[in-house]
C-alpha cells in the first residue's frame, strides 16, 4: 500500500465526543484517482483530498471518496479539510472558496478559544413530495409501518445532493428502524436520492431535531453525521412550515442530532445566510483523533 500523509479527525462532535470520522489529505496533488479511491477503501469511511487551485475562481479543489465511489460533495470532509488548513495556518484568508464536483462552496472561518470554527455554504434547497406509490418501498426498506409516519409528507430535498426526508412520530420509531441495504439502494435509485433520512422533532420551539442517515451505496449501512442531509432537512422543514420565513430572517437556525443509535451521538448546526436566496450554512465542532 502506498503511503499517504493524512490527518484523522471527527466532525460534528457533541461535547467533545461522537462525530463522523474522516481522513483528510492536505496535499493531494500527486495522488491519482485510483490512489484516492484505494485510500478511502482502506480507511472504510469518507476521505477528503485537498488539491491546489488551477484558476483564480477558487482557492482549493476538494475531492471526496467513500469506500465504494467518489462523491460530488461531502459536508463533513469539507469542514474537516478547512479546519485542518486553518489550524495549521495554511490559509491566507478567512473565506476561501472551494471547488467541488457539485460546484463552488463558500466558507467562513472564525476562531474561538478552542481553535477554528468553520461554516460552509449550501445552495437554496429544492423540495418535492415523493410519488405516493413509493411510500411502501421506503417503509419496507427501513422495516417500519405506516403508523410510525408523522402527519407530514415524505419528500426529496436537494442542496448539494438529494436526500429523502421521512418524518417519524417518536424517538422509539426512529430507534426501531431496521435498514435493509439492498432495498435502500433500489429505493434510492428509484427516487433519484443518495440516502434515506428518517427524522423526528425533539423540540420544535428550540428547533432541535434528530435523524438517522442510510446512504444509497457508500460501503457502510449508516452514517453518524451528515451535514448535507441536515441542510436538506432544513429546507424540508421550511417547506412544511415547521420553520418559517420569519425564522430565516431572524437567523433562527436548527440543531440536528445524529448517530445516537450507533453509540456515536453527533451534533450538526444549520444557520441561515441573510440573503434573498435563503441559502444556508453548515457548521459544527471538529476534533482530531489521537
Amino acid at each position: 500500500m502506498f503511503r499517504v500523509d493524512s490527518v484523522e479527525i471527527r466532525v460534528f462532535t457533541y461535547k467533545g465526543q461522537g462525530g463522523n470520522p474522516c481522513s483528510v489529505v492536505l496535499d493531494a496533488d500527486a495522488l491519482t484517482t485510483d490512489e484516492m479511491r484505494a485510500f478511502a477503501g482502506a480507511r472504510g469511511h469518507e476521505c477528503g483530498f485537498c488539491l491546489s487551485s488551477t484558476t483564480p475562481d477558487f482557492d482549493y479543489k476538494f475531492r471526496f471518496f467513500v469506500p465504494n465511489h467518489e462523491m460530488e460533495m461531502c459536508g463533513h470532509a469539507t469542514i474537516g479539510l478547512l479546519w485542518c488548513l486553518a489550524r495549521d495556518n495554511i490559509l491566507d484568508k478567512t473565506n476561501p472558496v472551494v471547488a467541488t464536483n457539485s460546484g463552488l462552496i463558500q466558507s467562513e472561518i472564525l476562531f474561538d478559544d478552542h481553535g477554528p470554527v468553520v461554516k460552509i455554504s449550501q445552495p437554496c434547497g429544492r423540495v418535492e413530495n415523493i410519488a405516493p406509490e413509493m411510500t411502501a418501498d421506503v417503509l419496507t426498506a427501513l422495516d417500519i409501518d405506516r403508523g410510525a409516519l408523522a402527519d407530514l409528507p415524505i419528500q426529496n430535498a436537494t442542496t448539494s445532493r438529494t436526500k429523502t426526508l421521512i418524518p417519524l412520530v417518536s424517538a422509539q420509531a426512529l430507534q426501531s428502524v431496521r435498514p435493509d441495504p439492498e432495498r435502500i439502494k433500489r429505493t434510492c435509485v428509484s427516487l433519484r436520492s443518495t440516502g434515506l433520512y428518517p427524522y423526528i422533532s425533539l423540540d420544535l420551539e428550540k428547533k432541535k431535531f434528530e435523524a438517522r442517515q442510510f446512504p444509497k451505496d457508500s460501503g457502510y449501512i449508516e452514517d453518524p453525521a451528515t451535514g448535507i442531509a441536515a441542510a436538506a432537512l432544513a429546507y424540508g422543514l421550511l417547506a412544511n412550515g415547521l420553520i418559517t420565513t420569519h425564522d430565516v430572517k431572524l437567523n433562527r437556525g436548527l440543531t440536528v442530532y445524529q448517530g445516537r443509535f450507533m453509540g456515536n451521538l453527533s451534533q450538526i448546526k444549520i444557520e441561515w445566510c441573510q440573503n434573498e436566496t435563503a441559502s444556508c450554512w453548515i457548521t459544527g465542532q471538529v476534533k482530531q483523533q489521537c
